[in-house]
């Protein structure tokens, strides 16, 4: 193949009309060296995940082709077949990849015959099935270890069939946890996916046992079930997540579970995906009530403020209006002792009284604000808090 020129514009429309790594194969090339002309020629890139949300419907906005001071074209020399070969080989090189390069691993993903250099739940798991003394084992193998619903036949290869499922899952950055009981959990960042697999049972009519006839023909009480449910053979996973509905594969007489784990982990990351797009609104909804709550709180508060002023307000135009009505009544009883025909000390006994009245009248008017030597203050707080001042007397 000789030289190729990549064209800005032209290899935008490409790479946002079909996966990069379709594109790249027109040219020879891998999807790792399109990928470095495209951020020669700053040609925006699908994100992860972009076609997989395309291929179910969802839509999502494509960014502009934004200008820049650069070269609109750039010269692909003719590729180095034997650097290229073998490129996306490397688990290291997984994590990087496209939604569509996923979907190629899936579908070329193959649960081996036997078991080799088993992943840790597993191998955690296999160790407390074979010590007799379960207390002698380490906290983090007894927290780490499945305990599988399967007969001795289907054991193994219930076990062989998990491995493989956390080993791939591993590779596209899932972190695997035991679920403490017949599975484990694929955590993406903040979303998990939990897989089990059992084996199934079926029912059938309890055959009555040699000593349950012994027991019954010497007429003693015993008791038998009227059905037994022994293992099938067939294994059966199934995927639950927060957010996502149930998910369940079993052997078929056509199609063993092997053969569908490309199905089941293409499922689990779907699901993950699911689970953080929901996960996320439902986050941006509780904020929308928490902030909804704050605000109808911090109206509550206000409106409460406002309510105890209200009636602050009314207290002190109360006090107002009685001082007033005091001082107007203390200033008629001194004229009305004027005219008492009683003697000096009469008349010096009312207007002694009308003397402590005005005192009280000082002391009950929010606009004079005096003190009273056994009642104390009754208004100075609140005129300080209305012009703002601490620890100061306003009138000094």
């Amino acid at each position: 193949m000789g030289a190729i020129e990549f064209n800005r514009e032209a290899l935008y429309e490409e790479v946002w009309n079909e996966p990069v790594t379709t594109v790249a194969k027109k040219y020879g090339i891998s999807g790792y060296k399109l990928r470095k002309y495209c951020i020669q020629l700053q040609v925006p890139i699908p994100h992860s995940g972009y076609w997989m949300q395309i291929k179910y419907g969802k839509k999502v906005e494509r960014p502009a082709l934004l200008e820049y001071e650069g070269p609109d074209s750039v010269v692909m020399e003719p590729p180095d077949n034997s650097q290229e070969k073998n490129i996306s080989v490397f688990p290291e090189k997984l994590r990087n990849k496209t939604a569509l390069e996923f979907e190629v691993f899936c579908s070329e993903l193959v649960v081996p015959e036997k078991l080799q250099k088993a992943h840790s739940v597993i191998a955690d798991t296999l160790t407390y099935k074979k010590k007799r003394d379960k207390e002698a084992l380490s906290e983090s193998i007894r927290k780490n270890a499945m305990f599988l619903k399967t007969s001795k036949e289907q054991y193994l290869r219930a076990i062989i069939i998990l491995d493989t499922l956390m080993k791939a899952s591993e590779q596209w950055n899932g972190v695997i946890k035991s679920n403490g009981a017949d599975g484990f959990k694929v955590c993406i960042d903040k979303d998990e996916v939990s897989v089990t697999i059992k084996e199934r049972t079926r029912r059938i009519e309890h055959v009555k046992t040699e000593q349950e006839l012994k027991a019954e023909s010497k007429g003693k009480y015993y008791w038998a079930p009227t059905y037994d449910y022994p293992y099938s053979g067939e294994l059966r996973i199934t995927m639950k997540s927060t957010f996502s509905s149930e998910k369940m594969w079993s052997d078929t007489p056509k199609r063993k579970i092997e053969s569908k784990v490309g199905e089941i982990l293409l499922s689990i990351f779907v699901a993950a995906e699911n689970s953080r797009i929901k996960r996320e609104e439902r986050e941006v909804e509780l904020e929308k009530r928490r902030l909804t709550e704050i605000e109808r709180m911090n109206f509550e508060s206000l409106k409460r403020a406002e309510t105890e002023k209200l009636e602050q307000l009314y207290e002190k135009a109360n006090d107002h209006f009685k001082a007033k009505r005091i001082i107007e009544f203390a200033q008629d009883l001194i004229s009305f002792s004027e005219h008492l025909t009683n003697t000096p000390e009469d008349k010096e006994k009312l207007i002694s009284y009308a003397k402590w009245a005005l005192e009280k009248a000082n002391w009950l008017d929010p606009l004079t604000i005096d003190d009273d030597p056994l009642l104390g203050d009754k208004h100075r707080r609140w005129l300080n808090d209305i012009l703002g001042i601490r620890n100061k007397e306003w009138w000094q």
